[in-house]
């Protein structure tokens, strides 16, 4: 084996980067109570393996809402059986303006407590400095009672359809029962509180913050000033909560089952890739991939006016490659539609950003054979505040990293799609859904308050994840694939066609580690990421009927059944064993992942096995099973 095609390290098989050892999480146990402490956040709180909150953290964000991660120091980590106390603290910012936190954890088997002391060092802006707590979206439609600020209580229940406003405002209480027998009270102290449906933004949760969005932001903490806030959750149980034995949750059960039922469950979206028309210029061993993955679906976000002869050209020539039909993502703005006509493209599909009715029929006007679409190119939040009016598809976009990146966190957002799509029916009756370009980062931050910050040309902006490129973007795609399809949505658009936002490896103007050095003869362009093997493999089956599959772990395990094969998708970095019936197989995995980064074509046919019982899935791990 050459150097270039050399097995690079599992880091970058992972994630698509090789990553310097991060801190790794701690689980803390206090009798029946659990939870992970992970940087200044709690997560996964848990009594006897039912989950009572998802988390809470001490976040502070940036003018633009982005996040900070700061190293975490422990301070005093006191753990016991019966009580544990915990001291973190961390350094927020850098030169003139920081903010000193330190947060305090005190637990015992039904009381926890997290206190936070915050001093700013110089006058520290900021959209947020305080806690968040998160329910689980499991939540969804039960029973709770809020205790509001000046002592009036409301009796009401988490929303069914995602919430486009705050369901809860002005909050000091908050009570639910996650479980029979169990009664969690949990009480915010230093702020006025409120909640916010984060399935909007494909987070598995709600979220309760401080500081109400009504106060102006940003806004300074100034220096010398200290937020010192708290949160408590007290944990009440009947007799039979009592009498319960401490018990296992499903995360910890192997292997998980998985089971193809003898019932229809609709059909597999029309899977297309998407970007800007600049995505679709490569060379000609690049195109032959496209033209390999036989999509019946290509998307571009075009500002024609603004386009580059080349790229269009460029877009022109992958449609005529491929035989995809075309769909068009046109922002409003005059002149758009005609200079759409005269480029010579012929959309099969016209979706259009902001659309009022005399656009739509501007639209079916110049592009009569066309489907017009009408939805926003930013969150689903802005499709539910706003819906879109009537037209022959609505549409909207996603990436799951918003409010959190972390790989945990990004797992769970396939969970909620399904909601996602139950409130745009409800918005939207009868008309199909179109969801895409979905990305692991933002595409853009609809949020900002100011201008971008400049970038050093060799490092890769921020509409670029490392990990789109690695197994983790793969076993994402499936699990993203796997819970639309439950949804029943028309067409899903994932990733662009080409580059590091992509499925097909092209240079960029930064160094992409590995892939740069897979070249086939003369040719920089043509590896493929392990993605590409996910919309590869199912792509050409749009249509397809899917059957219903029972699965004992779907937190562990996205599973999806397509006329006679089952993919699945481990979605941790821990290996898992899965019990399946006796079925060819083929694995996508570390051990793969060079074959079929460099030779992609027939990757699910070469090398099959026959097994019997059980398969097991390495890390992010994707595999096809046949019948």
């Amino acid at each position: 084996m050459s150097d270039h095609a050399a097995t690079p390290d599992i880091s970058l098989r992972l994630y698509g980067e090789t990553l310097a050892p991060a801190a790794q999480p701690r689980e803390v146990t206090v009798g029946r109570l659990s939870f992970t402490q992970d940087g200044l956040a709690l997560r996964w709180i848990s009594y006897d393996g039912v989950e009572l909150l998802r988390s809470i953290a001490f976040v502070v964000r940036d003018a633009d809402w982005g996040t900070y991660a700061p190293a975490v120091r422990i301070e005093r980590d006191d753990r016991r059986d019966r009580q544990t106390q915990l001291s973190l603290s961390a350094e927020m910012g850098s030169g003139a303006a920081r903010l000193l936190c330190r947060v305090v954890v005190e637990a015992s088997e039904t009381d926890l407590t997290a206190s936070a002391e915050a001093t700013a060092v110089g006058d520290f802006v900021t959209n947020r400095a305080g806690f968040v707590v998160l329910h689980p979206a499991a939540c969804a439609g039960q029973p709770v009672r809020v205790g509001h600020v000046g002592g009036n209580t409301t009796e009401s229940a988490f929303p069914k359809l995602i919430s486009p406003h705050q369901p809860f405002l002005a909050m000091q209480t908050i009570v639910h029962r996650p479980s029979a027998g169990l009664m969690i009270e949990t009480r915010f102290e230093g702020e006025v509180f409120e909640m916010e449906d984060q399935r909007n933004w494909s987070d598995a949760s709600f979220k309760t913050y401080s500081r109400p969005l009504t106060l102006p932001f940003p806004y300074a903490i100034r220096d010398g000033e200290t937020v010192r806030q708290s949160v408590h959750v007290r944990i009440s149980r009947d007799a039979i909560a009592s009498q319960r034995r401490p018990s296992t949750s499903n995360h910890d059960k192997d292997p998980v089952s998985v089971r193809v039922l003898d019932r229809s469950a609709g059909t597999l979206p029309m899977l297309a890739t998407g970007g800007q028309p600049l995505d679709y210029r490569c060379n000609e061993t690049a195109m032959g991939r496209l033209v390999a993955m036989r999509l019946p679906l290509l998307l571009a976000e075009l500002d024609v006016p603004g386009a580059e002869t080349g790229d269009i050209t460029a877009l022109r020539a992958a449609h005529a490659a491929t035989g995809a039909r075309l769909a068009v993502m046109l922002r409003r703005r005059s002149g758009e539609l005609p200079a759409l006509a005269a480029s010579g493209l012929s959309p099969d599909a016209v979706a259009l950003v902001g659309a009022d009715a005399a656009l739509i029929e501007e639209a079916r006007r110049i592009f009569p054979a066309a489907r017009i679409g009408a939805g926003t190119d930013a969150f689903f939040t802005e499709f539910n505040r706003t819906p879109p009016i009537p037209a022959d598809f609505v549409f909207w976009t996603v990436n799951p990293t918003v409010h959190a990146d972390d790989d945990a966190s990004v797992m769970e957002t396939p969970s909620v799609l399904i909601d996602q799509a139950t409130t745009a029916r409800a918005l939207c009756p009868g008309t199909p859904l179109w969801c895409g370009p979905i990305t692991l980062r933002m595409r853009f931050n609809p949020n900002a308050t100011g201008p971008a910050v400049p970038q050093a040309k060799a490092d890769p902006p921020p509409d670029v994840d490392a990990r789109q490129r690695g197994l983790f973007g793969a076993a994402f795609t499936l699990a993203q694939i796997a819970a639309w399809s439950s949804a029943g949505i028309d067409t899903l658009v994932m990733h662009a066609p080409f580059g590091p936002r992509g499925v097909i490896h092209t240079r960029a103007r930064f160094p992409v580690p590995w892939y740069d050095e897979q070249a086939e003869g003369e040719q920089p362009d043509g590896a493929v990421y392990p993605v590409y093997h996910v919309l590869a493999g199912l792509g050409p089956r749009a249509g397809s009927e899917l059957r219903a599959v029972e699965n004992s772990a779907p937190e562990r395990i996205a599973a999806l059944a397509v006329r006679d094969a089952l993919w699945l998708a481990n979605l941790h970095p821990e290996p898992v064993t899965v019990a399946v019936p006796g079925m060819r197989f083929r694995t996508l995995d570390a051990d793969s992942f060079v074959d079929a980064v460099r030779n992609p074509d027939g990757f699910w046919d070469r090398d099959a096995e026959r097994i019997i019982g059980t398969v097991r899935l390495g890390p992010f791990a994707v595999a096809r099973l046949d019948g």
